[in-house]
């Protein structure tokens, strides 16, 4: 499953439906013709990332990740996130990949999650936050 941070109150613009517009056509019945983009950054994560990047911002979360931060709490989480980079936590957190065999003899790959991977997204973390917190929005994921 992947985990979405997103504002659903962040404002909207209108953008005519790609695929519509690549068919000449609507694309399927239920298509509007347009679809509605937000202005707010988005980050998009596998949910295991993401329940490790709210365990490095300080969040605990049990079995999927999911919730609201309060605009309030934003700030705080953007320091947090600073200190992370800074402190190069994110390469304690980093973990390598590995190859397994399972008890049936099936190959079980791990692909890990590499220092950098980890730093990209606690950076595109904290330009959605601060987008958020410099407008009073919060930010939901799930």
């Amino acid at each position: 499953m992947s985990v979405t941070f997103w504002c659903p109150t962040a404002p909207t613009q209108r953008v005519p439906c790609r695929y519509c517009e690549a068919e000449g056509q609507r694309c399927d019945s239920y298509c509007r013709g347009y679809d509605e983009v937000s202005d707010a950054p988005e980050v998009n994560l596998s949910g295991g990332h993401a329940a490790l990047q709210l365990a490095l911002l300080g969040l605990e979360c049990e079995d999927e990740p999911c919730g609201r931060i309060l605009a309030g709490a934003l700030p705080g989480l953007i320091q947090g996130a600073m200190r992370t980079l800074a402190t190069g936590q994110t390469a304690a957190a980093a973990t390598p990949g590995r190859l397994d065999r399972g008890p049936n003899g099936a190959t079980i790959v791990d692909l890990g999650i590499s220092e950098e991977r980890l730093a990209d997204a606690q950076q595109r973390l904290m330009r959605l936050f601060a987008y958020a917190a410099e407008r009073g929005f919060d930010v939901h994921y799930g």
